[in-house]
């Protein structure tokens, strides 16, 4: 069985090591007037001075003042490690963490250490430890210890900054720990001390919910969730969105009391970027507005689906929505043309409707296609007029004479006709002819009836 979790974890990015206080030739780098900073810096080093070999290695490595060259820059971090340089070391550490080498990342890391570079290396030393989430609840012993390690190099950051970000990544790696350990196959369950590895991650987080930090109260939320207390969890969640931490509103809206409050945090957390609420929000907003026949509320539901579209790049659901409203508009305008055509007979006259004419082709209709013939006056309700037919060898549905007079006064009454088929509804457009109206069919890609 896979394990599958949402919790809020730190960014991971590159912290290159720096001087607490810098050198003329730090200085000189600092400023970034790579012309003076290289010519200063090539000569030293090429005398062996450490620093000067450091700095050149941080220049290729960030590309400042010279093309980003990953190989360069371990060759001069190599060689300023050769001469005692622990920030060298330390930024060994990070070329071989970000290619994946986390072993050779350790011990560079605990290199630098030794050598007394306290920061930023534990920060990264805690990068290093922490286990990738794993697929399935067997062999948890290595990413429970190894999380414990992470939050551990986490906390001595702390213990030397007082960072209550330092503290929330140390708490979100114990809570891991915790976490897998809890999902364990039975027999391993039993071999961790579960109560021991919850205390440290309650009291890692405390550190964070005391100086507010938002993602603290949401993690300590997500804690009391999966153990089942969602009344508690609920107020710490709460404070967590009230801050704009989009877990806090995706797993609110799993607790939510009814599906508009649903619908407004998974909106939210999709809106402030969470990737899993963007399938979610879009799939709830559908179908809180799916049968929406007020058309200022459907407009701003369109609005809304074309801001969560934009978030995510992705189409999870048709847009059923944008063409309800633009069907509605379409009823509602031509209701407003009422008592404009003539009272004159109406005819059916609606063609292209074979498969290899347009709109056969369209929407696979045929000679032989079935239809009926229906009015709109609501977007949301047709109307059966009791004139049905069949597509002809032309490609044509049409009337054997003039229609009924009712459907001439829907007509003229502002309604709307169309032609009903099995999976598709085609509106149709009057045209005024001297002795007559006729029905004909409108553009292809119109409005129409979902």
């Amino acid at each position: 069985m896979k394990i599958s979790h949402r919790l809020v974890l730190a960014a991971l990015g590159l912290v290159l090591s720096t001087a607490v206080h810098s050198s003329p030739l730090e200085t000189l780098y600092e400023s970034q007037d790579a012309d003076a900073f290289f010519a200063s810096a090539v000569p030293a080093a090429e005398a062996g001075d450490a620093e000067a070999l450091f700095l050149l290695g941080k220049a290729h490595h960030t590309g400042q003042g010279t093309p980003r060259d990953l190989e360069r820059a371990a060759g001069y971090y190599q060689r300023a490690r050769q001469k005692g340089s622990a920030r060298a070391t330390h930024n060994l550490g990070l070329i071989a963490l970000d290619d994946g080498h986390k072993t050779e990342a350790i011990t560079l890391f605990q290199e630098a250490l030794s050598a007394g570079l306290k920061l930023p290396t534990l920060r990264n030393l805690g990068r290093a430890y922490a286990p990738d989430h794993p697929s399935y609840r067997a062999l948890l012993q290595r990413p429970v210890e190894a999380a414990g390690r992470s939050g551990d190099a986490y906390a001595e950051a702390y213990r030397l900054t007082s960072s209550v970000n330092d503290a929330f990544d140390a708490s979100s790696q114990y809570y891991r720990a915790w976490f897998f350990a809890r999902h364990a196959m039975p027999r391993e369950h039993e071999t961790f001390d579960h109560a021991a590895l919850r205390e440290r991650a309650v009291r890692w987080l405390r550190i964070g919910m005391d100086g507010d930090l938002a993602p603290a109260w949401t993690n300590y939320g997500v804690l009391l969730m999966e153990e089942g207390d969602f009344e508690a969890a609920r107020p710490a969640l709460e404070r967590g969105a009230a801050k704009g931490v989009p877990v806090a509103h995706y797993h609110l809206s799993g607790m939510a009391r009814n599906r508009d409050e649903a619908l407004d945090h998974m909106e939210r957390a999709a809106l402030l970027g969470l990737r899993q609420a963007h399938r979610p929000a879009q799939q709830q907003l559908q179908d809180r507005y799916q049968d929406e026949t007020d058309l200022d509320v459907l407009a701003r539901a369109v609005e809304r689906m074309d801001a969560l579209r934009e978030k995510s790049t992705e189409t999870f659901v048709p847009r059923s929505l944008a063409q309800r409203l633009a069907w509605g508009r379409f009823v509602a305008g031509v209701a407003a043309t009422a008592g404009v055509l003539p009272d004159r007979p109406v005819r059916l006259r609606a063609c292209g409707l074979d498969l290899v004419q347009v709109y056969g082709d369209t929407f696979n209709l045929g000679a032989n296609s079935a239809w009926r013939l229906v009015t709109y006056t609501r977007f949301d309700e047709a109307t059966e007029t009791g004139v049905t037919g069949r597509v002809d060898p032309r490609g044509c549905a049409t009337s054997a004479g003039d229609l009924p007079p009712s459907v001439t006064t829907a007509l003229r009454g502002g309604a709307v006709l169309a032609l009903h088929f099995v999976n598709f509804t085609l509106p149709l457009a009057a045209t005024v002819e001297p002795r007559r109206v006729v029905l004909s069919l409108g553009p292809v890609d119109g409005p129409r009836p979902e």
